[in-house]
């Protein structure tokens, strides 16, 4: 962590968007179609080695994971990263962007999850156009899209930066 320390950030978000490491073959980019359990308990394994390492300040679209197997085995691995994110005291990221363009996330049955486990949630821009941020309207609708799950995301200002690890 030491490269990072030299940039003064005030946070990291953690975006596991590859199973396995990005660059080794047998990887493959978390929303591909077709993966199954091994998969998924790989996804959850690597989220959780993340989180253990006590710097990012929250997981941006924890279910960008495509997972087309026993419902009964996705519930158990998501409510494990579930669990897990929450003794930590790390939010969880409904992701607006995925919502706007249709992607695999967000996923409803994950978010039921989140709601049945009480982790703390954010509502993340995942800015990659500076635009994302005016979208009001959208954000106003998922809103209402989390509270009628029971969720109330918190406010970034009470998230607890994570900063004195790097």
């Amino acid at each position: 962590m030491a490269f990072v320390r030299q940039l003064h950030l005030d946070y990291l978000i953690m975006g596991q968007h590859f199973v396995g490491n990005e660059y080794d073959e047998g990887s493959y980019y978390a929303a591909s179609e077709g993966k199954k359990e091994a998969y998924l308990d790989q996804y959850v394994k690597q989220v959780k080695e993340g989180l253990d390492k006590g710097v990012f300040t929250y997981v941006a679209h924890p279910d960008i994971v495509w997972y087309g197997g026993d419902r009964q085995f996705y519930d158990d691995r998501m409510r494990d990263l579930c669990r897990f994110a929450k003794e930590r005291d790390i939010p969880l990221e409904w992701n607006l962007l995925g919502y706007l363009n249709g992607r695999n996330y967000p996923t409803p049955r994950f978010w039921d999850i989140v709601a049945e486990t009480g982790n703390k949630v954010v509502i993340g821009f995942d800015a990659h156009s500076p635009q994302m941020l005016g979208r009001t309207q959208l954000y106003e609708e998922c809103l209402g899209l989390l509270n009628a799950r029971g969720i109330t995301p918190v406010p970034f200002e009470e998230i607890h930066l994570r900063h004195e690890k790097l």
